[in-house]
């Protein structure tokens, strides 16, 4: 890291751009489709490019978003009693999931009157500072700076990945589907908080 910190002044833009990515964040910690699309916008900036090649990785994911989109359609559309055939282990999921949702909406819709259920984090709330955040929460509870309350929340996400990490190499009660959702989940987590709150008040960044 320290070497790459060094030649950052000394190399082609195009590969500092290529660094400055790289130390922003583990390759790991990173969504799999999402960092292949980053790497085809750069790449498209190479003059010595292979255009057959980039087109072909264009269409490609292009073609897997079709994918994952129609796939996404159809799983909206499930009812709560497709939940019958899925493993144990994603029962548990689901049901937590959906538990916690519909008792988020049903303690709102009770005190507030507002249904939250089609979308829980609306613009005009965070505007108005009615929505916490581990940031604000950590502040409070601790007193503490909010920069110090972001190293504190960094630290805890560190240590998280540790384990998640962890888990990966070690003999573990789960499979290795299971283990490689967990990291999934983490990966859309912190793709989605990376720049502040991408669910509530997302940015253009991608």
């Amino acid at each position: 890291m320290i070497q790459l910190e060094d030649i950052k002044g000394h190399i082609d833009k195009s590969l500092v751009e290529k660094i400055n990515h790289a130390l922003e964040l583990p390759l790991h910690h990173r969504m799999c489709r999402l960092e292949a699309r980053w790497y085809i916008d750069v790449y498209s900036k190479n003059k010595e490019a292979n255009q057959s090649l980039l087109e072909l990785a264009v269409l490609n994911f292009n073609m897997v978003q079709s994918t994952l989109q129609s796939d996404l359609k159809t799983v909206a559309r499930w009812d709560a009693n497709a939940v019958k055939s899925f493993p144990y282990y994603m029962k548990l999921c689901f049901l937590a999931l959906y538990n916690t949702v519909n008792e988020m909406a049903y303690d709102t819709l009770k005190d507030k009157g507002i249904n939250v259920i089609p979308i829980l984090s609306k613009a005009d709330e965070l505007q108005r500072g009615e929505t916490a955040n581990s940031i604000l929460c950590c502040m409070h509870q601790n007193g503490l700076s909010e920069k110090l309350a972001r190293e504190h929340i960094s630290n805890l996400i560190n240590e998280a990945w540790k384990k998640l990490n962890k888990g990966r190499v070690d003999d573990s009660p789960f499979s290795k589907h299971y283990l490689e959702t967990a990291m999934n989940l983490a990966r859309i987590s912190q793709f989605t908080y990376q720049y502040g709150d991408g669910h509530g008040a997302p940015d253009r960044r991608s």
